[in-house]
C-alpha cells in the first residue's frame, strides 16, 4: 500500500464500521437497524448527515417515485448547496429494488468522502475540484418491497426505460415488451418518474464519469459492464478509439476490485467468508443497447458510465432480505461488508486517477 492509499483505506474502513451499526456521522443518533435499512431510515440518515456537515454535503429531492416518495441525491463538494462550474461524477444505487447492496456502497462513498474531507488532503482535493452526486436508492418502492420493478400494476424495469435504442429492446430481450415480465420496459422512454428524476439531474450536471451499482449477476465472478452496444452490425460499438478508452477503464476498475477482494476475506483460506470462486478478476463486457441507463449517459454526454454487477454469490443469494435486524444472517452481512469496503476502495482508485500529478 502506498502512503497516499493509507488514508483512503482508513476512511473506507471507518465508513463501513459506521454503516454496520452504532452511530452514523459525528453527532448522529444511535442506529439500531438491519443491515439493509428501510427507505425512510436511509432518508433520515442522509438528512442528518447534511445537518452535521453542511459545508461539504447537501441533500436534495430530485423527483418523486411512482408511489409519491422523494428520491434523494446527495452532493458532496466544497460548495454543495450552490451550482458550481466543476466536473461531475454520478453514482446510482438500487435501480432494481431487490438488489440492495448498492445502497450500502453508495452511502459508504458519501460517508467516507464527508468524514475524510477535513483530514485527508487527497480526499479534500477530490471534493474541492469536483461535484460528486450520489443517488443511494433510485427505486424506493422496489427497495422496500424487495421487487425488481417500481410497482406491481404492472411496474417497470427502470433499467429498460431510458431513451437509448429503447425501441430495440425486444431484439435483445423479448420479455421487455411483456407487462407481466420483470424486464418490462414501460409504455414509452422515460415513462417512469424515477428514470426521469435521474435523467433531469444528469441533464443539469452532465457527468463525466458514473457507476450504477447492481447485484444479481448469476456467475461467481462479478462484472464491470461498459457502454454502449453489443457489437451487432446494426448496433455498432463506439468508434475504435472510444471503445478502447472505455474498455481500458473497465479493465482498470475490474483490476482494482480484484486487488481489494484479494486483500479481503474472500481469498483467505480459513476466513469465515472464504470463497475461492469469487477470487478471480471480474469480467468486463458490453451492455446491450436496450434502454439501459449507462448507454443513455454515454450517448447523451459522453459519460464514462459503467454497471458494476456483483455476483449473487457474494451476498448468499439474499434476494428476499428484510429490514428486520433479527433476520440478518451473520455470514451474509460479513460478505456484504467486505464487498462494500473493497468496492468503495476500487471506486476511489478511479477518482484518484483523475487528479493531476503532485
Amino acid at each position: 500500500m502506498t502512503p497516499g492509499e493509507r488514508p483512503l483505506r482508513l476512511w473506507i474502513a471507518a465508513a463501513c464500521l459506521l454503516l454496520a451499526g452504532g452511530t452514523a456521522a459525528s453527532g448522529s443518533p444511535p442506529i439500531r437497524e438491519a443491515y439493509y435499512p428501510t427507505y425512510d431510515q436511509i432518508a433520515v440518515r442522509l438528512r442528518h448527515l447534511q445537518q452535521s456537515s453542511p459545508e461539504v454535503v447537501h441533500v436534495r429531492e430530485i423527483g418523486r417515485s411512482a408511489d409519491g416518495r422523494p428520491i434523494l441525491a446527495a452532493k458532496v463538494s466544497d460548495n454543495p448547496a450552490v451550482e458550481e462550474d466543476e466536473p461531475s461524477w454520478i453514482f446510482v444505487g438500487v435501480i432494481h429494488g431487490r438488489e440492495p447492496l448498492g445502497v450500502r456502497v453508495a452511502y459508504a462513498l458519501i460517508e467516507g468522502l464527508v468524514s475524510a474531507h477535513g483530514s485527508s488532503g487527497e480526499v479534500a482535493a477530490l471534493v474541492n475540484s469536483h461535484q460528486v452526486w450520489v443517488v443511494p436508492v433510485q427505486n424506493p418502492w422496489g427497495y422496500d418491497r424487495n421487487r425488481r420493478k417500481n410497482g406491481d400494476a404492472p411496474g417497470v424495469d427502470l433499467n429498460r426505460n431510458y431513451d437509448f435504442r429503447w425501441e430495440r429492446c425486444e431484439i435483445y430481450q423479448a420479455a421487455c415488451v411483456d407487462p407481466a415480465s420483470s424486464y418490462y420496459r414501460g409504455g414509452a422512454p422515460f415513462s417512469e418518474p424515477e428514470a426521469r428524476a435521474v435523467r433531469d439531474l444528469a441533464l443539469e450536471v452532465r457527468p463525466r464519469f458514473g457507476i450504477d451499482f447492481h447485484a444479481g449477476n448469476p456467475y461467481p465472478n462479478s462484472q464491470v459492464m461498459r457502454p454502449w452496444s453489443s457489437g451487432r452490425p446494426e448496433d455498432p460499438v463506439a468508434p475504435p478509439a472510444e471503445h478502447a478508452r472505455l474498455q481500458g477503464a473497465s479493465q482498470r476498475i475490474a483490476g482494482w476490485i480484484m486487488e481489494a477482494r484479494s486483500a479481503g476475506g474472500f481469498c483467505q483460506p480459513g476466513s469465515a467468508i472464504f470463497d475461492p470462486a469469487v477470487c478471480r478478476t471480474p469480467a468486463t463486457a458490453l451492455l446491450a443497447p436496450m434502454g439501459q441507463a449507462s448507454n443513455w449517459f454515454h450517448a447523451s454526454f459522453g459519460t464514462q458510465h459503467y454497471v458494476v454487477e456483483i455476483s449473487q454469490r457474494l451476498y448468499n443469494d439474499r434476494f428476499f432480505y428484510t429490514a428486520d435486524l433479527a433476520d440478518d444472517d451473520p455470514r451474509s452481512v460479513r460478505q456484504a461488508e467486505e464487498y462494500v469496503r473493497g468496492m468503495t476502495w476500487a471506486v476511489m482508485q478511479w477518482l484518484r486517477s483523475t487528479l493531476p500529478p503532485h
